[in-house]
């Protein structure tokens, strides 16, 4: 929780447009960390998170959707079981391509502040980067921002499964 509140109070001052929250933003990302660190949702229903609901997919897997801190779109928790990897995504819905790109260029500003947490670039591009943290107590981490244009919402994802070719492979 310590992180949680380290990376939100450096990401409030971080410049945002308009109704925009990027403390929200670093608050889900570090929640996001958290749960893929501990394979589980139990850091988000201990920082309060509202549970919305599950999506049926088939055991042993699970999705389960919390909505994000301060309302700004929602953290699906993907247990991936049976390919023995965790992901947590914060996904920002949007209208337009305009709202597309605004929540780019906010999600870039927490994205980048993750390289002072021991996170480094590993590809990507300046609007949907690539991060990579190839060393922790809990293993390697992996962080995506991309444009879902099917579901219009951005998605920033925390993962412990490695994009191929994996940027920690030696």
């Amino acid at each position: 929780m310590r992180r949680v509140k380290a990376l939100a109070g450096l990401l409030a001052a971080v410049a945002a447009p308009a109704g925009a929250n990027p403390a929200a933003i670093g608050e889900a990302l570090a929640l996001c960390i958290e749960v893929v660190e501990a394979e589980s949702p139990a850091p988000l229903e201990a920082a309060g998170t509202p549970f919305l609901h599950d999506i049926a997919i088939p055991a042993p897997d699970r999705v389960a959707v919390f909505e994000a801190p301060a309302g700004i779109g929602f953290v699906t928790v993907f247990d991936a079981a049976s390919l023995g990897g965790y992901d947590c995504a914060l996904r920002l819905p949007y209208d337009n391509s305009s709202g597309a790109m605004r929540w780019e260029k906010l999600a870039n500003g927490p994205v980048m502040a993750l390289k002072g947490q021991g996170f480094t670039e590993a590809g990507g591009s300046p609007a949907a980067p690539k991060l990579a943290r190839c060393t922790g107590e809990t293993g390697p981490l992996f962080v995506t921002v991309e444009d879902d244009r099917e579901a219009m919402a951005v998605s920033l994802t925390i993962s412990n499964q490695a994009p191929v070719p994996g940027p920690c492979e030696e």
